[in-house]
């Protein structure tokens, strides 16, 4: 499992994801053949990072990484994993996962009053308490506010696996000689690329979108996104929900479906079946 549960996490999908990705950041028999120390790993849309530490674990240590996510408890908690991950595994091992904690993170979450090192474990407390990973947007945790289901709210808190897991992920992001951690929006990061970057993108989904994710996107913002990724100078791959008007926006590009399926659920749905599409430049 990963560290943080989240809506959309590429974690069975990542192998699929990798083979449009360059020569060298795929797997490890590629970048013994491939120089790539002067290439900088970049995610926009970071999130649980499935595919991004997955990528990390193969790297050059020389090869540089920005990580971002515009929700501030995420860029917080991979923050705090890095640099405080003895008082985050402490904090971790305290915690009693209980209905009064899942209600005042979930309204508290997003508070700049918090400081990030809080933000960051409530973020992760929040959506290991909450139905379906969906943290802040679930409409209530794990077992229902009365805890009378089939699951209880602590299930998926097992402070032994957390800390192997955090100390697993702050190992490799440790490992990375320039790894920077930012919490912006998509055009700030995009902006500031190269062209010997190449980045993963993950947006938020666009029909689901507002119903998963606490900050989500509007057209335009996909829309826009679209056209900056169709000017710039740095190789990239896409992921994103099949949707028509996605398929539209990015009818210059190559589009391949993943034959992969998986679900999706919310509180107020039932699980139906979601299928992934990857977008990437045509070839020249």
């Amino acid at each position: 499992m990963a560290l943080i549960r989240y809506p959309g996490s590429k974690e069975k999908l990542t192998r699929a994801i990798w083979e449009l990705f360059p020569r060298g950041m795929q797997f490890p028999l590629e970048s013994m053949h491939v120089d790539t120390s002067k290439w900088r790993y970049i995610e926009p849309f970071f999130g649980a990072g499935a595919v991004g530490f997955r990528t990390m674990r193969w790297l050059p240590q020389s090869c540089g990484v920005w990580i971002n996510d515009i929700d501030r408890g995420i860029a917080a908690l991979w923050q705090t994993v890095r640099d405080a991950s003895g008082w985050l595994i402490e904090r971790v091992h305290a915690f009693e996962p209980n209905t009064t904690w899942f209600e005042k993170f979930k309204a508290e979450d997003g508070d700049p009053s918090i400081p990030d090192p809080q933000a960051g474990f409530r973020k992760l407390a929040l959506h290991r308490m909450s139905f379906s990973g969906l943290g802040c947007k679930a409409g209530g945790p794990i077992g229902g506010r009365e805890q009378n289901g089939s699951h209880d709210i602590g299930c998926r808190w097992s402070p032994d696996a957390i800390e192997k897991d955090i100390r697993r992920l702050s190992a490799r992001m440790r490992a990375i000689h320039n790894l920077e951690i930012t919490n912006t929006d998509f055009r700030e990061v995009l902006a500031a690329t190269r062209e010997t970057d190449f980045i993963y993108l993950d947006p938020p989904y666009y029909d689901q979108g507002p119903n998963l994710y606490k900050h989500s996107m509007t057209h335009e913002d996909h829309e826009e996104l679209a056209d900056i990724l169709r000017h710039i100078e740095s190789q990239w791959v896409l992921s994103y929900d099949d949707n028509s008007t996605i398929r539209e926006l990015y009818r210059w590009a190559q589009i391949d479906t993943l034959e992969t399926k998986y679900t999706i659920a919310t509180a107020k749905e039932t699980r139906r079946k979601n299928c992934e599409i990857l977008i990437s430049p045509c070839p020249a």
